[in-house]
């Protein structure tokens, strides 16, 4: 299996906790605390293992390609992660069971922001990078 089909399917398991979250914080109120608890532990679970998987398994090689359309085009995407995953971290750390039940509506609004850049960046690595990736693979073979 191509690493970019491991990658989409991961893109395809995200944006369907992308879009559950979207609909938990819709609600009016907060779930049961052990069940948000639950749903973001899995969640950064998920989404930390695909990261972990792109900075091993797919940005070395794009940063060393010869093609610098494709070297390029990686750090432009690596540099543009480092601030979502940092967002993320600061998402997480920021947002205690405590504040989320004290500010349910503030947290929604930012986890919606939060999640709507998420979506949009595994969008443009679907539609941009892995293509590029796959074209060079398709010539390379």
């Amino acid at each position: 299996m191509s690493i970019t089909i491991k990658l989409r399917d991961d893109h395809d398991g995200l944006l369907g906790l992308v879009a559950a979250f979207h609909d938990i914080v819709a609600q009016p109120v907060p779930p049961a605390g052990f069940d948000l608890l639950k749903f973001r532990h899995d969640f950064s679970k998920q989404l930390l293992a695909h990261l972990t998987r792109e900075d091993w398994l797919l940005y070395p090689s794009l940063l060393q390609s010869s093609d610098p359309v494709i070297s390029s085009t990686a750090q432009t995407f690596i540099d543009e992660m480092g601030g979502l995953l940092n967002d993320y971290k600061s998402w997480s750390a920021r947002w205690t069971a405590d504040r989320i039940g004290k500010e349910w509506v503030q947290f929604g609004k930012e986890t919606a922001d939060l999640l709507d850049a998420l979506a949009e960046r595994i969008g443009r690595e679907n539609d941009h990078l892995y293509p590029l990736v796959e074209r060079k693979r398709s010539h390379a073979a």
